[in-house]
């Protein structure tokens, strides 16, 4: 068996779809540090700024073998 627990202290966060995309909703303007994490991947750690003309935001992970 095996598990993975992440606690983060925000309510805003969110896990993939079977696809690997995720939407977080409703997050107030400003700026803010994105942390995207996969157990076998580097975890990706921006600033990003959440304004009124953002759009999508594409992340791409390089799986580590």
């Amino acid at each position: 068996m095996l598990a993975y627990v992440v606690s983060v202290p925000t309510e805003y966060r969110e896990v993939t779809d079977p696809d690997g995309r995720f939407s977080i909703h409703d997050v107030p303007l400003g700026t803010y540090r994105l942390r995207v994490w996969h157990p076998l991947s580097s975890q990706v750690d921006q600033e990003v700024r959440v304004d009124s003309e953002m759009g999508p935001l594409n992340i791409t992970l390089e799986l580590e073998d």
